[in-house]
C-alpha cells in the first residue's frame, strides 16, 4: 500500500534537510544584520558617553570658577560696605564728639 522506497525516503530526507538548511541559512543573514546594527548602536552608544565625560568635565570646571566668583563678589561686597560705614560713620562720630563737651565744676572743697 504505503511502500516507499528507499531512495524516494532519501530524497524527502534530502528536501527537508535542503528547506531546513535554507531555514538556517536565512536565520544566520538576519542574524549577521542584527549583530551590525547592535554594534553601530553600540559604537554610538561609547561616543555619546565620551561626549558626555567631556561635557562633565567643562561642566565640572564651570561650577568650580562660578563658586569661586560668588566667593569673591561676596568678599569684596563685604569689604565695600565696610569701606563704606567706616567712611561715614568716621566723621560723623568726630562730628558728634566736637560739639558736645563735657562741661565740669569746679570742686568747691578743694
Amino acid at each position: 500500500m504505503n511502500d516507499i522506497t528507499q531512495q524516494q525516503r532519501d530524497a524527502k530526507m534530502d528536501a527537508r534537510v535542503a528547506s531546513i538548511s535554507s531555514k538556517i541559512d536565512g536565520f544566520l543573514k538576519e542574524q549577521a544584520v542584527h549583530d551590525q546594527r547592535v554594534d553601530a548602536q553600540v559604537q554610538h552608544i561609547a561616543k555619546s558617553q565620551a561626549e558626555i565625560v567631556v561635557a562633565a568635565r567643562s561642566m565640572k570646571a564651570t561650577i568650580m570658577v562660578t563658586g569661586f566668583a560668588a566667593v569673591l563678589a561676596i568678599l569684596v561686597g563685604v569689604a565695600g560696605f565696610n569701606a563704606l560705614l567706616t567712611s561715614k560713620l568716621m566723621p560723623a562720630h568726630q562730628v558728634g564728639a566736637s560739639e558736645y563737651h563735657v562741661v565740669t565744676t569746679p570742686n568747691p572743697e578743694a
